[in-house]
């Protein structure tokens, strides 16, 4: 029997607006997401018949991530079902994850790892379902499915599932700031139905990714979900002053994390995979009140070795 491992990116959004709230409930989107250096890694071994899952978290992730289904219920799972019913080969596969994307997170670490299922399994098995039925098999695992599927950095709207390559940002390093507290996505959305705003448009955003302007891209990250955020705007100053070229919520997010009690500086261990980093951002009364998840920030060579280095302990 065939097996294969494979990365499974974490997606950053580097761009967010939420316009009109459609029939069916959901909300239109239109967004620039970025894959990140932060990987799950997925291991894939073809069995004779059914699907077996275990997952791996590591003890640093832990902390900051929500519980990790590992059955039935996980997105993993569900694409290699998926892929099964599609695909005319009649067989079965192992999965075993190692989790270094937190859930819960708006990171995209349960798409993530579906996506590297849906690849791995049409790779093992000879490919024999095209790619752009790959997309559609993700996008009914969920909207993130197949900008996983993908890569890059791409813009998506929809509800985030149809996409269209953008050019990359500037080469950066990101940090994600994490607070105690979450939002639920839906009432996110909600209070943004209870105001009235403008849309942004993407354009001078994209031509920023398309010119590679450093400057412009930095002034230029957005997310409308900060309007509904009060706290927002001051914590993204006191994360600029450490030395961040600019600042960004990541997005709300639907579930609670697992935390650890701690004492000592700002910041917990790092968590660190090429170009991402994570701390846990609770050093100040202030900031038991945020209500949103992430704010990531976006730091060149320089300060990542010299301003941010002495606040990861």
């Amino acid at each position: 029997m065939g097996k294969i491992t494979l990365e499974a990116p974490a997606k950053l959004n580097l761009w967010l607006e939420v316009m009109q709230k459609r029939p069916d409930g959901y909300h239109e989107i239109f967004t620039i997401m970025h894959t990140a250096g932060l990987c799950d890694t997925v291991e894939l071994e073809l069995a004779a018949a059914g699907i077996e899952l275990s997952c791996v978290v590591e003890e640093e992730t832990k902390r900051f991530s929500a519980e990790v289904p590992c059955g039935e219920a996980n997105l993993a799972y569900r694409a290699a079902t998926a892929f099964f019913s599609c695909a005319s080969e009649r067989a079965g596969v192992r999965i075993k994850l190692y989790k270094r994307i937190p859930a819960g997170t708006g990171l995209g670490g349960g798409s993530a790892d579906a996506a590297a299922v849906l690849r791995g399994l049409n790779m093992l098995l000879g490919s024999p379902i095209p790619e752009q039925k790959l997309y559609e098999i993700g996008r009914a695992l969920g909207a993130d499915v197949p900008f996983c599927i993908a890569g890059g950095t791409m813009a998506a709207a929809g509800i985030g599932e149809k996409l269209t390559p953008c050019s990359p940002p500037p080469e950066f390093f990101a940090v994600i700031a994490v607070p105690k507290l979450t939002v639920n996505t839906g009432r996110a959305y909600a209070a943004l139905d209870g105001i009235k705003y403008e849309y942004r448009d993407p354009a001078p955003f994209l031509k920023a990714l398309a010119e590679g302007d450093r400057e412009a891209f930095c002034a230029g990250l957005f997310n409308r979900f900060e309007d509904v955020i009060p706290s927002a705007k001051e914590i993204k100053k006191r994360l600029c002053r450490l030395g961040a070229a600019a600042a960004l919520m990541s997005r709300a997010v639907r579930k609670p994390c697992r935390r650890r009690r701690r004492s000592g500086g700002p910041f917990a261990r790092r968590i660190f995979c090429k170009d991402v980093q994570f701390v846990n951002y609770d050093n100040a009364r202030a900031l038991y009140a945020l209500i949103f998840y992430a704010l990531v920030l976006f730091i060149d060579n320089t300060v990542y070795l010299s301003a941010l280095s002495c606040y990861l302990i």
